[in-house]
């Protein structure tokens, strides 16, 4: 299959876009900016991640190609990277934990940065996925999926509407496991889902959408400002946490299907998709160091940018001359 250029791109602006998250961009220059933006656009990234690992699983999978390789390294990556996080800021972190078992526990689950809770959620999720989708049964995994979103929401963006209730106190139990209500596999199992759906129906996805690129747009549009209102609205409210939204189900859904259709982009993107896993690994390493030598969050957030595309770009062509 032809590789597709946008789809590289976007993963690369994408990561950039996840940088804010974690460096909480706007938190000491503007209220309203910080929980329509840091807690609402770029929250797309992630979602769109998953869709793009679970189109490209699909087709693994419909080749019969084995996915251990792949596994192999992101367990390396991830390993190596919890490590490095450890060292360089676990001491700066330490303190602020009750008992060395707490400190651990945060450091395997999600990294001391928060941001490392992505890699092994993807590994476990794959593996489990690999026979879903090998038998066909996509649509049912997107249901399962679907209804665990939707339970995640009730301790993260919908939480004071749940508050007391059963269901609140079990997500909030699944929360204090995997540190965030996103954690576990309830967003990853129903995002990887709809991507190996869109590959399993992407001609006729293809055909349906080929003419249709003011309509893509357009839903994109609607549904970023949607995003960032309804995040607004909720962060408002005092929401838990901000990861999961209604809004973010079609938004990367349409990105992806956008990116799919139409593939402009006419240069060699293959570094700019590849460097997009090290802009991810890099960031909350360079943001927690930035944060203990209290740097606020704008040049927070361009620093860790710069860092991780510093590095980034280094790591690729070194390992290629290699």
């Amino acid at each position: 299959m032809k590789r597709n250029r946008t789809i590289d791109f976007l993963k690369f602006i994408l990561s950039l876009m996840i940088v804010p998250i974690h460096a909480d961009l706007f938190i000491d220059v503007s209220r309203p900016l910080f929980l329509c933006f840091t807690l609402g656009l770029v929250r797309v990234g992630v979602p769109f991640f998953f869709i793009v690992s679970g189109y490209y699983l699909k087709e693994r999978v419909d080749q019969r190609k084995s996915i251990k390789n792949s596994i192999i390294r992101y367990l390396k990556l991830w390993l190596l990277f919890i490590l490095l996080d450890l060292v360089i800021t676990g001491r700066f972190f330490y303190p602020n934990f009750p008992n060395t078992f707490a400190f651990l526990h945060k450091a395997l689950f999600t990294g001391l940065s928060d941001a490392y809770w992505f890699m092994p959620v993807l590994i476990v999720s794959q593996l489990i996925l690999v026979p879903v989708f090998r038998k066909g049964h996509i649509p049912t995994a997107i249901s399962v999926g679907l209804v665990m979103y939707l339970f995640a929401m009730t301790h993260d963006s919908y939480s004071f509407l749940f508050e007391g209730t059963w269901l609140h106190r079990l997500s909030a139990l699944h929360t204090s496991i995997f540190i965030f209500p996103q954690g576990g596999l309830v967003e990853s199992i129903f995002f990887l889902s709809i991507g190996g759906w869109i590959h399993q129906n992407r001609e006729r996805i293809v055909a349906a959408q080929k003419n249709a690129l003011k309509r893509l747009i357009f839903g994109i549009v609607l549904f970023s400002l949607l995003l960032m209102l309804e995040a607004y609205l909720t962060q408002s409210r005092g929401a838990y946490d901000g990861n999961c939204y209604l809004s973010l189900i079609p938004l990367p859904t349409l990105l992806f299907i956008l990116a799919l259709v139409h593939d402009p982009i006419n240069f060699d993107t293959r570094e700019f998709g590849a460097v997009s896993l090290y802009i991810y690994l890099i960031h909350p390493i360079a943001v927690s160091v930035m944060r203990m030598i209290g740097v606020n969050s704008v040049y927070r957030t361009l620093g860790a940018i710069a860092a991780a595309l510093v590095l980034g770009f280094a790591i690729i062509r070194v390992r290629r001359k290699a």
